[in-house]
Order: structure tokens, then C-alpha cells, then sequence
């Protein structure tokens, strides 16, 4: 996508917000910009919001009407975290958002913030419905196993860049804390 495309797409979310206060819920995950930026992490606006789009290993923007949060998960990268932190704060200056920032970890989540996610009303923009039960089951999960097989390129992509010239693609080969056999070595 090209960037006219992106800019258009960022007025009509901007005008949409202005002229419809009642799109409740938006919600962002951070990506990779492209497999050629794979550290040039951006917001990526999800078509279906809803507690079942989180993922333990992802950091996720949540705009509400009255607040702006920062899902983070268990094993987010601190990399993918401190950028989702950056872009909520952009939002807040660009959109002039107004209301509350929080940032929330993955099993510490308020009861506010899952209340936050069920507060799309029947004629907001997403045409989503989140149901009582998806809610329950969503903030009742295991903290740290919430994966969603969709996110996996994303993931692989941003944890492979941040680990090259570490190392640690012969410990995620040959596992945790072993070494290659000796006729592996160089």
C-alpha cells in the first residue's frame, strides 16, 4: 500500500471519529511496516475488534471513546512495547483524542478495560457485536497462551530481526541452553 493510500485512510478514520463520536471502538495491532522494515513497526488498524483479536505475543492500541489503552502482552517484545506506547501518544496529539491513557499487561487487565471492549454500540462503525461471553472467556484465559495463528509471520518477522547477530538462531534451532554437537561447530 502505498503512502496517498495510508494518508487517506488515516483522514477517513480521523473524520469518522469527528462526525461519528458514536464508532466506539477502534483497535490497532503493531506490525511490521513491510519484511524489509521488519523493525519500522506501525499500527494496523483491525477490521473485527474484539477480545478474541489479542495475542500474548503483540502489543494492541485500543480507542475507546472515553480512553486509549495499551494492551500489552506476556511476551510482547520490549521493542513492540515501547513503539505501541509511542504511537498512543501520537494518536492522542495527531486525532486530539481526548480522555485517558493507560497501558495494561496481559492478566492484569482492569475490569475497566474489558468493559471498554464490550462498549461497541449496535450502529458504530465495526459492525461488531461482542457478546458477554466473549468477554468472560477472554479475560478468563491463561495470560501468556493467547495466540492468534494469523499474527505468526509478524511475529517471527519482528523477533528474528531483533535477535540477529545474537545467537539465538542456534539456540532456537538446537533449543534452550544446549549447544550444536560438536560436528555442528565452526
Amino acid at each position: 500500500m502505498g503512502f496517498a493510500c495510508q494518508l487517506l485512510q488515516c483522514q477517513k478514520r480521523v473524520q469518522a471519529i469527528l462526525l461519528s463520536p458514536n464508532s466506539v471502538l477502534r483497535m490497532y495491532r503493531m506490525a511490521p511496516h513491510s519484511q524489509y522494515a521488519p523493525l519500522h513497526l506501525v499500527p494496523k488498524m483491525l477490521n473485527d475488534p474484539s477480545p478474541a483479536a489479542l495475542d500474548s505475543r503483540g502489543a494492541f492500541i485500543v480507542h475507546v471513546l472515553s480512553s486509549i489503552y495499551a494492551r500489552v502482552g506476556m511476551k510482547c517484545d520490549p521493542v513492540m512495547e515501547k513503539d505501541a506506547k509511542v504511537v498512543v501518544f501520537q494518536v492522542v496529539r495527531h486525532v486530539k483524542v481526548q480522555g485517558h491513557i493507560k497501558v495494561v499487561r496481559e492478566g492484569l487487565e482492569p475490569q475497566e478495560f474489558w468493559d471498554a471492549l464490550s462498549s461497541t454500540l449496535p450502529n458504530s462503525d465495526t459492525n461488531t457485536n461482542i457478546s458477554k461471553d466473549q468477554i468472560d472467556s477472554a479475560s478468563k484465559s491463561n495470560p501468556g497462551s493467547r495466540r492468534i495463528e494469523s499474527y505468526d509471520a509478524n511475529f517471527e518477522l519482528v523477533y528474528k530481526s531483533n535477535h540477529r547477530g545474537s545467537g539465538s538462531s542456534v539456540l532456537n534451532f538446537w533449543g534452550w541452553g544446549r549447544d550444536p554437537p560438536s560436528s555442528q561447530r565452526e
